[in-house]
């Protein structure tokens, strides 16, 4: 038999969260997760067809006013997301479902890289520590 392959730091297409219909299930039926400058939506979708993650990052107008300012928030979330998403995408492949993740910023000011990286950290812990307390289910 052949190993597995090893799970690879990227955020692939497929893992982009782009249905609408989705993402409205997300923002009316997930649940939360908290950490500043971040607030964290949830949804998980048990014994799903396509199981794994999917991430929609948010950076209201309202928040950030310039689109570069907002475009660099994104890019940070995402990429700290890409760096620590490993726990999760494990968990959603070994008890077959979808976990779909939604980040919003919720400070209307520029943080350090640290800072906003420990927050999206804590968001993806609070998430699996919430799955693992729901023992045998997804």
């Amino acid at each position: 038999p052949q190993a597995p392959a090893p799970l690879r730091n990227t955020l692939p297409r497929s893992e982009r969260l782009h249905l609408k219909r989705l993402a409205d299930q997300l923002f009316q039926k997930g649940r939360r997760a908290f950490a500043y400058p971040y607030r964290g939506q949830y949804l998980v979708e048990p014994q799903s067809d396509e199981p794994g993650l999917m991430l929609v990052v948010v950076v209201p107008k309202r928040v950030l006013k310039l689109a570069t300012d907002r475009n660099a928030q994104k890019r940070r979330i995402r990429e700290a997301y890409r760096l620590n998403a490993h726990p999760l995408r494990r968990y959603a492949l070994e008890h077959r479902c979808r976990i779909v993740v939604g980040i919003l910023l919720i400070a209307n000011e520029t943080l350090p890289w640290r800072r906003g990286h420990r927050a999206v950290v804590s968001i993806l812990q609070q998430i699996l520590k919430s799955l693992h307390g729901k023992p045998g289910k997804c």
